[in-house]
């Protein structure tokens, strides 16, 4: 039996290295110039070093279309679900996990499962994930095109399924049967990474529309989901300086966000994450032309039943009792000043 201690250093040690992974690039740039210019040596290793992350960029990845062979894994396949499920216990110790489904889905049902909010890093995501593999029925992914561009996470995260989330790629996933008739994506996406504050919810839903013309398309049911604490991982920088990052970000389309973590390193804080789906939303047959008034009918049902939800279960949660959630569109009340401003305020006379 492997202690807790060992479980919560080994979740520790691999969340630091895959946000270490995902900042190689932006940190690589100054390392690499320092490099070229110390010695001829070096010099030939970084450009063979560059040369070696571009070719990893632009070859095409082989297609993974599933990660375990459901209900007949391979000797491999089972060696990989011996990783997941040492990983996944060490999420639920660090994390202290838990998914509560309001209404269990159906096997011969096909789900289009919208998780919100993004957070920093879902890392609630990933607990429903690696929970659902375990007890095998395994989510289809679909994440962020620009992910699937980055040298080596690209790799990471086509191995585990993935695909890049578009039209194309969800209308394949959304036609698997049983046990892969669920599929999970992301609608608030970088937009959702700034909006991290300890006193309310903030969502991007409003403008977020094409999931829902995708999911009538296929005559998949829609699946709100809500994750709670997952924007508690990461203190995130705001203010004047959070809302430059955010104008770079847009301009660049790419993260480029201020934050820390447990300690100030990159890793996240071990707070409680809940995982919540809704009733789904039923489309009873397929959309082939779904028109713009259908479109927002479905909309408006997905966010009532997401509030719904969020209403129902914030108050059982220690850190969610007074917290309320805002959709973009709503007036979000300013932030409250930060502890440290208390001690550090000038006196009006001196």
């Amino acid at each position: 039996m492997i202690s807790s201690s060992v479980m919560s250093m080994t979740v520790l040690i691999n969340l630091f290295i895959f946000q270490a992974l995902y900042l190689l690039v932006p940190i690589g740039i100054p390392f690499f110039y320092t490099l070229i210019k110390s010695s001829k040596k070096l010099r030939m290793a970084s450009i063979a070093t560059v040369f070696a992350l571009i070719i990893s960029t632009f070859r095409p990845i082989p297609s993974r279309a599933k990660l375990i062979n459901y209900p007949n894994p391979t000797l491999i396949d089972s060696l990989i679900l011996k990783c997941f499920s040492f990983f996944n216990d060490s999420l639920k110790h660090y994390f202290s996990y838990r998914i509560i489904e309001d209404e269990a889905l159906k096997k011969n049902k096909s789900y289009l499962i919208a998780a919100f909010p993004h957070g920093l890093q879902p890392f609630c995501f990933g607990c429903y994930m690696f929970d659902n593999m375990v007890k095998g029925e395994p989510v289809n992914v679909a994440g962020a095109s620009v992910l699937f561009h980055l040298p080596i996470i690209r790799h990471l995260i086509s191995f585990s399924g993935a695909v890049p989330a578009t039209s194309r790629n969800l209308g394949v996933l959304l036609r698997r049967p049983y046990p892969y008739n669920k599929t999970v994506i992301l609608p608030g996406g970088i937009a959702e990474m700034f909006l991290c504050r300890s006193d309310v919810e903030q969502i991007i839903i409003e403008s977020r529309k094409g999931f829902i013309k995708v999911a009538l398309k296929a005559g998949a049911d829609i699946v709100p989901m809500y994750m709670f604490g997952n924007t508690q991982l990461y203190r995130v920088a705001g203010g004047k300086f959070g809302e430059f990052l955010q104008f770079l970000s847009r301009k660049l389309r790419m993260s480029i966000i201020g934050f820390h973590g447990r300690m100030g390193s990159l890793l996240p804080f071990p707070v409680p994450l809940t995982a919540v789906t809704g009733k789904p939303i039923v489309v009873p047959a397929p959309i082939p032309n779904p028109t713009e008034e259908q479109i927002e009918e479905y909309h408006q049902l997905f966010k009532i039943e997401l509030r719904r939800i969020y209403d129902k279960y914030a108050p059982l949660l220690k850190d969610y009792a007074h917290k309320r959630l805002y959709f973009e569109n709503e007036t979000v009340p300013p932030p409250p000043p930060p502890a440290v401003a208390e001690f550090t305020r000038f006196p009006h006379k001196l």
